[in-house]
């Protein structure tokens, strides 16, 4: 009593949206309460690093860390992932190269004295 609940932290993630799904988050914003969303990558989940082409995440061990019906469920998001991925790491490269190329033209940096 007398306390006034300034923040709510829970579970939120691409794969776990259930404080959306209940209003949660709207009630919060409703009352003044600030949001604080826990545990972005739901437990490894949401990394696309368990997929249900690679159900250990290549763990050692080969133990699954989820059941194949949860992650056939998220095979879609993983997709998407793979891709952008992908995508990153060619924009990476190439703003790289781009990047040594530019300042060979500009030749050593130059240093002075005071």
């Amino acid at each position: 009593r007398g306390v006034q609940l300034t923040s709510n932290q829970f579970d939120f993630s691409l794969t776990n949206r259930k404080a959306l799904k209940s209003g949660l988050i709207k009630s919060c914003k409703a009352q003044g309460v600030i949001p604080f969303a826990s545990n972005p990558l739901d437990n490894g989940l949401a990394t696309g690093i368990y997929t249900s082409s690679n159900p250990s995440g290549s763990e050692a061990d080969g133990r699954f860390q989820y059941p194949l019906k949860v992650l056939d469920k998220w095979a879609e998001l993983h997709s998407v992932q793979e891709a952008l991925a992908v995508r990153v790491k060619t924009r990476v490269q190439r703003t790289s190269m781009e990047d040594r190329e530019f300042r060979g033209y500009r030749g050593p940096p130059v240093s002075f004295s005071v």
